[in-house]
């Protein structure tokens, strides 16, 4: 499993929305929210890897893959 780190999340953003967000990239096995971060655990590297560069420049958030 990969960790991804994604900060700068807007106040409005919930669980589910992110979730969904991610899920077109890969499986997300898990979902960790705090105040305007959250840290996703996607199944696959790659597809982790894929969400990170298409999502980075194409929302207000900034990802980064996180240590797990």
């Amino acid at each position: 499993m990969t960790s991804i780190y994604i900060g700068n999340l807007g106040a409005s953003i919930t669980e589910t929305e992110l979730r969904t967000q991610l899920e077109t990239y890969g499986r997300v096995n898990r979902v960790y929210m705090c105040h305007d971060f959250a840290v996703i655990g996607m199944e696959d590297e790659s597809a982790a890897k894929r969400a990170i560069t298409d999502l980075n420049g194409r929302t207000t958030w900034f990802l980064r893959e996180y240590p797990s």
